[in-house]
């Protein structure tokens, strides 16, 4: 059974919205992946959406590669959540990002995701780039115990609780 979306919404134009609010700081340059990454879209809708939103001047073009948001973005109070997502290669993975984007979506949370790719290098920087992000709380889903404790002392360091989920991560909250 698919979820029911409210009535006389279109669907386009939320996803519109989801990538400009991908852009969190103001002058912040994104890269097509790196908004892939932060949406869970697809990266040909990402794409589309963001030629379309240059076109109708609300991005431009920074260079080759990169994005800016023309849009100011409105300050509320809503609480920031980062959510590190392990992949978006497995059905298991993508069931939880599902679970969690809708979520946040029904509880008026900003949901910041980033991509883990399964990569111990990559978590790293995540932690790094949602530590920037100055979110409220993060949702720790990656593979390598490793790292666990790595990821947790800089979210320690910065005062962001962490919930790990799969994996323990030392000092959170385990989901798993």
């Amino acid at each position: 059974m698919k979820p029911t979306k409210p009535p006389a919404t279109v669907e386009a134009v939320l996803r519109a919205c989801h990538i400009l609010r991908a852009f969190q700081q103001e002058g912040e340059q994104l890269r097509l992946r790196d908004v892939v990454a932060r949406t869970s879209l697809s990266k040909t809708t990402v794409f589309r959406l963001l030629n379309s939103l240059e076109q109708g001047g609300l991005v431009r073009r920074a260079g080759a590669e990169f994005y800016v948001s023309r849009v100011r973005q409105v300050s509320n109070s809503r609480p920031r959540v980062g959510f590190a997502a392990q992949t978006i290669d497995s059905t298991f993975s993508q069931s939880v990002s599902e679970g969690i984007h809708r979520a946040a979506l029904e509880n008026g949370i900003d949901l910041i995701t980033v991509n883990n790719r399964y990569s111990r290098k990559t978590a790293i920087r995540n932690a790094e780039l949602l530590i920037r992000q100055r979110i409220d709380v993060v949702l720790e889903f990656q593979t390598y115990e490793s790292i666990a404790p790595l990821i947790a002392s800089r979210f320690h360091e910065a005062a962001i609780p962490v919930i790990a989920i799969e994996i323990p991560h030392p000092g959170a909250v385990f989901f798993g």
